[in-house]
């Protein structure tokens, strides 16, 4: 998986963001938690777990906004996400609060600060590829396992044509 861009765009304008942010975190993350509890697998948790994840998510991006450099977020979004898809946990549930989120702080800084939209923005595409590497890594692995797994079956197993031509067959079927 390729190493994500960590922008540094972000001009003096970061800290006051940041600060926006803080002084609106509950209301942001009370916002957010809704958002999360239309989201599949977020909503079977409770009330109080959607909330903490929207505090976490939200204090990253503070923190990442005071310090000038995505890194920190798309670190923490991608262990979030390493922990979350060993658990089977549906990417696109989580793809889908990462955009939960940015709408919830798009909304909160879009008419204060280009800069700062354009670094909210580049944190979100950087967490979005983490997940998306972690993803098809994932997927990668459990392909070749159930390859593997059709490969040793003492059962034939193959894909036919409609006009009865094998297309692909197992070392058993053959």
């Amino acid at each position: 998986m390729s190493e994500p861009m960590h922008t540094e765009l972000c001009n003096a304008q970061c800290p006051k963001l940041a600060s926006i942010l803080k002084e609106r975190l509950v209301e942001l993350a009370g916002v957010y938690a809704q958002h999360l509890e239309r989201i599949g697998w977020y909503a079977a948790f409770s009330p109080q777990v959607r909330l903490d994840i929207a505090n976490r998510d939200l204090e990253a991006m503070i923190a990442a906004l005071e310090a000038g450099n995505t890194r920190q977020f798309v670190e923490l979004i991608s262990s979030q996400a390493a922990m979350r898809i060993e658990q089977d946990f549906n990417y696109f549930d989580f793809i889908e609060a990462l955009s939960a989120l940015e709408k919830v702080l798009l909304a909160a800084i879009q008419n204060i600060d280009e800069a700062g939209v354009a670094f909210v923005w580049q944190a979100l595409a950087g967490a979005r590829e983490v997940v998306f590497g972690l993803t098809a890594e994932r997927f990668g692995t459990s392909e070749e396992q159930f390859r593997e797994i059709v490969s040793r079956s003492m059962v034939g197993i193959f894909r036919m044509a409609l006009d009865g031509e094998v297309l692909d067959a197992n070392p058993a079927m053959l």
